[in-house]
């Protein structure tokens, strides 16, 4: 091997891991380059057939993370340490990989999630937002993660020889309060972890509101949370030159109460401590006795407030005092003298003031007009939980339409309830379904891009699925609900996307498959018109019984299912969910535990063909060639075959994981559970695809079926 095939195999993994966890692909290369000579270091032999290229120890701070991607096998290896300047060898004990993608994705999720100690403060997260790889290696290089002085500079060496920044995905730059703060040259410190036991509540805040406290001691600095969660997320101290972070923005705390033991009443209709950040100010009195912020400390704390505003998408109306959400008089310099209990308060900045501050800087961070982050690229408005108004209104209308809402809508008040302009558990849990069904990230938020997702829904454009894809989806959610004890019966459409509602017939079934897949239930259709529904809306053709293949949706006279691959002897695969209950034990079909059943064709009316992606699978009869080729012979790319459906299982996951579909294959002896990539006409096309999986540190094999 060279070190040029060396860094051709390793850098499609690296920039994998980089898409997954942000840690720079050039710095991950080297880094494997370094730790094995190139995959060409004799010594290191041990560790690389074990797919160990980042010298991952068994034990790694104190447990404090827990893998995704190390199954608990391990190695022993000789391995050289430098201790008090000087280099010994020692024995250690490695864990070992099922392939290099997992080792790779094994370092990235120690990154983010090792802590110092366990509900400690995390040791290497920020590293993954780094951008410059020489900042990058040295900040993980000092902070422990290896013994060798000169480990960042070697790294740094081969990231510049091989030009490996050209690997690293240029990502757009994230905004965080953090990254805002310091472009107004203030630091942010994080005192979280320090803080955590005296947080009642942790990922209980849908931060809707930003609320502004003093600390009524006189003179006295507090950045700590104190009797179990009273003060504010942040704290600016009396000198403003810095500020604190005391608590995750996900974390209720008591902040904002009212009740009749603390003598003060709600204001403010909505504000409470579960949807409100808060931030607090360090105070002193004056010569008169009147409390009074330092100008440092009024300026810190509007730019805190802004970046807080901008990262999470709080508007300027949403902006308050302690003392417009309760009557408690706070904060009292930003007061007016009027109010009850602040008579001779007096202040030096308005609360007028502050927020035209705050305004400002939103507009300008570090000396860079910024966009406002509560609108998308085209202006319009990003909704988040807690967002209300006639703008989340018409999203949850749009929402409804295309079948993503809470079935207990369905029951209890229908479309008016879930329609209430409230951006609540409910409809957050259908944007999520939303993005995840259009393979979008995951952020629960509202713009453009689940906007347009939605648009192509509701107008009938359809996203698709390979047979094989749509097959294994079938598969799946069957299994999954035999698993949940789903009901059979004439359901609504909401089981068809929200599975709690653990109701299913065959047409729902067939209805939570293509959610599966991106091919859309429609939430207010009736339940038995799935056949117009696909023909006018999806694209669907009518196909004859003679006529139909695997893929194809079959209607009989009193039964719907996915019809799947012959399996000789004129039986046929078929995927159903509500016939479960009915065969699954008795009769002819008793010994078949799970998907698919085998049956033939008969009392078929037609058959719906949806308009798949044509991407070569088992049924492909385009691949054809006379050269070379055995006739009535296909081949067939594994990764595998396991005597275990959960060890088959397992491994498909991987490939899920790596971007590579797979299907699982019961061939029913010995290692009877096959993970299957592709079946092939022609051998060429099967060694392409062995080659591709190769590439990806993937070892499979070709068998001819």
């Amino acid at each position: 091997m060279t070190e040029k095939q060396w860094i051709d195999t390793m850098a499609p993994l690296a920039q994998m891991a980089q898409k997954k966890f942000g840690y720079l692909a050039s710095v991950l290369i080297a880094q494997t380059c370094l730790e094995n000579g190139y995959g060409m270091d004799k010594s290191c032999d041990v560790l690389t057939q074990a797919h160990n290229v980042l010298g991952m120890k068994k034990e790694l701070l104190n447990k404090t993370w827990t893998s995704e991607y190390w199954k608990g096998d391990t190695i022993e290896k000789v391995t050289p340490e430098w201790v008090n300047g000087k280099v010994i060898h020692k024995p250690d004990i490695f864990r070992a990989y099922e392939s290099f993608q997992d080792c790779l994705f094994d370092y990235c999720q120690f990154m983010r999630d090792a802590r110092y100690s366990v509900g400690g403060s995390y040791k290497y997260r920020d590293v993954l937002s780094i951008q410059d790889p020489e900042t990058l290696i040295k900040t993980v290089s000092g902070r422990g993660y290896c013994t060798d002085p000169s480990y960042a500079v070697s790294v740094m060496k081969i990231v510049k020889k091989h030009d490996l920044t050209q690997y690293d995905a240029k990502a757009a730059v994230v905004m965080t309060v953090r990254s805002i703060m310091s472009s107004y040259g203030k630091v942010l410190v994080d005192l979280i972890a320090a803080n955590r036991s005296e947080v009642p509540y942790h990922n209980a805040n849908s931060h809707k509101f930003l609320v502004i406290h003093y600390l009524g001691v006189d003179g006295a600095d507090n950045p700590y949370l104190y009797d179990h969660g009273y003060g504010g997320h942040f704290y600016v101290p009396i000198n403003g030159i810095k500020a604190y972070q005391a608590a995750e923005v996900t974390d209720k705390i008591w902040h904002v109460g009212a009740s009749s033991k603390n003598g003060y009443r709600y204001i403010h209709p909505e504000a409470r401590n579960d949807n409100c950040i808060g931030i607090e100010i360090g105070t002193f009195k004056d010569a008169r006795g009147r409390w009074q912020f330092r100008e440092e400390a009024q300026e810190t704390a509007a730019e805190l407030a802004a970046a807080i505003m901008l990262v999470y998408n709080i508007p300027m109306n949403n902006l308050l005092r302690h003392g417009d959400v309760t009557t408690k008089c706070c904060p009292v310099p930003l007061m007016p003298a009027s109010r009850g209990g602040c008579e001779g308060q007096g202040s030096n900045w308005t609360w007028e003031k502050f927020r035209a501050r705050v305004a400002e800087c939103m507009k300008n961070v570090g000396g860079k007009v910024v966009q406002d982050t509560s609108t998308g690229t085209t202006g319009e408005r990003l909704l988040r939980k807690g967002d209300s108004g006639e703008d989340v209104r018409t999203m949850q209308e749009r929402l409804w339409t295309a079948g993503f809402c809470g079935c207990s809508y369905y029951y209890d008040g229908g479309k008016e309830k879930f329609c209430d302009g409230v951006f609540g558990k409910w409809t957050a849990a259908s944007v999520l379904m939303l993005q995840a069904s259009a393979e979008l990230d995951m952020d629960g938020i509202y713009g453009p891009k689940s906007r347009e997702a939605l648009d192509k829904l509701i107008s009938g454009d359809k996203l698709t699925v390979t047979v094989d894809g749509l097959l294994a989806a079938a598969k799946a959610v069957a299994e999954e609900n035999l698993q949940k004890n789903f009901i059979y019966g004439d359901a609504p459409a909401a089981p068809a996307v929200y599975p709690k509602c653990k109701l299913t017939s065959c047409d729902r079934y067939v209805g939570q498959v293509l959610y599966r897949c991106g091919l859309h239930d429609v939430g207010n259709r009736s339940v038995h018109d799935l056949s117009n529904w696909l023909l006018t809306q999806k694209g669907g053709k009518k196909v004859s019984p003679e006529d139909v293949q695997p893929g194809d949706i079959i209607f009989q006279a009193h039964h719907t299912y996915i019809l799947g691959h012959q399996a000789g002897g004129g039986l046929w695969e078929r995927y159903d969910s509500g016939s479960v209950y009915r065969i699954r034990l008795t009769g002819p079909y008793k010994e078949y535990k799970s998907q698919p059943f085998m049956e033939e064709l008969g009392e078929v009316i037609f058959g719906v063909r949806l308009p798949l992606l044509e991407e070569k699978s088992d049924n492909s009869e385009s691949e054809k060639s006379d050269d070379g080729q055995k006739p009535g012979v296909q081949y067939r790319v594994q990764v595998g075959a396991f005597a275990y459906r959960p060890y088959a299982e397992r491994m498909q996951q991987k490939l899920f994981d790596a971007g590579i579909k797979s299907i699982i294959r019961d061939v029913g002896e010995g290692d009877r559970y096959v993970v299957q990539v592709g079946v092939y006409e022609v051998k060429e096309n099967a060694e392409r695809k062995r080659q591709e999986l190769a590439q990806v540190g993937i070892d499979s094999l070709i068998m001819e079926i």
